[in-house]
């Protein structure tokens, strides 16, 4: 990893919310474009793997 590459890395973990905001946010649209192409996504409920229908604004439906 290049010096230029720490410096960035380092500036991003000064600003943990700023990294957790913009996670969740690539998240959320990721769940959207699976719900728009009518697609479930997995995820971990009980102990299992389960695949759930996501709604239009990015939130899983059941």
């Amino acid at each position: 990893m290049s010096t230029r590459q720490q410096e960035s890395f380092a500036k991003l973990l000064a600003e943990p919310e700023e990294v957790t905001a913009t996670v969740q946010q690539a998240v959320r649209q990721a769940l959207i474009e699976h719900h728009k192409a009518g697609q479930k996504v997995p995820t971990w409920r009980d102990g299992k793997v389960v695949w759930v229908a996501v709604t239009e604004n990015g939130e899983y439906a059941d």
